[in-house]
């Protein structure tokens, strides 16, 4: 979930402190401990790593580029499937409940865990979580993607139900389409509008300055900023000290 005004952000951001204190031992000094140690950490890709949910699948890929200045790396990608919606569709009343309603993005949340979680689709087929949650601020559409055994050539995901605004798409739903090499930076805390917009720029400025890789779509600047897409691996709840997000902009090797 990204973006919301700054009541949305607090209350989120309460919310996430409970629940940890609650989880937690050692009170409210323990988190700020913890947090400060992994801010010390946070660029490092070993720590975003340790942060991604080891229950979870997520996409295959090759670091064909690593440690580049800045914080970014290249990444050879292997092809998966994904099912997407428009992100700013609203809550509807017969969805599947979700715990926060009034979060951005969650009629979009919802409709795509109606679909893998909850069985809302043809086969009534329950499927597991997978990691990351993609988003791309130029199409509006947000994609969980699906288990693996939908990802190879002939592989048919359970289709979804007319009426859900879910459509499945494969090369990652045209993540991979200009190239599956992607050059991710990375970054910790909530993907709120402002930041996500900074890490864009960030990661556009370091590829564009690299001498190795371009990006995929050319030299046009409105579209290589509408070729980046947000990666999300951690749950709404996950304090920020513990998430992983990261930008991914489709890339092409220099001759």
């Amino acid at each position: 979930f990204t973006d919301g005004g700054d009541s949305a952000k607090r209350r989120r951001f309460v919310g996430v402190l409970l629940r940890q204190l609650r989880r937690g031992k050692g009170g409210v000094w323990a988190l700020e401990r913890e947090a400060a140690r992994r801010r010390r950490q946070e660029t490092s890709m070993a720590e975003m790593l340790r942060r991604t949910p080891d229950e979870l699948e997520t996409p295959a890929y090759a670091v064909v580029a690593a440690d580049r200045p800045g914080g970014w790396e290249v990444r050879e990608y292997s092809e998966f499937s994904v099912a997407s919606t428009r992100r700013d569709r609203a809550v509807a009343a017969s969805g599947v409940p979700i715990q926060q309603p009034s979060l951005p993005a969650a009629g979009g949340f919802q409709a795509l865990a109606g679909y893998v979680l909850g069985g809302r689709n043809a086969e009534e087929e329950k499927m597991a979580m997978t990691t990351p949650v993609l988003s791309s601020a130029a199409t509006g559409q947000m994609s969980f993607v699906l288990p693996s055994k939908y990802w190879g050539e002939g592989a048919e995901p359970p289709a979804p139900l007319p009426e859900s605004g879910v459509q499945l798409g494969r090369n990652g739903g045209g993540a991979l389409e200009q190239s599956s090499a992607l050059a991710c930076l990375w970054f910790g805390g909530f993907a709120g509008g402002d930041e996500v917009a900074r890490r864009k720029e960030q990661l556009l400025e370091a590829v564009r300055g690299d001498g190795e890789w371009d990006a995929a779509c050319g030299d046009d600047e409105d579209a290589q900023a509408a070729s980046i897409l947000l990666m999300q691996y951690n749950d709404p709840f996950t304090p920020p000290w513990q998430r992983r997000n990261e930008v991914a902009l489709p890339v092409r090797r220099l001759a």
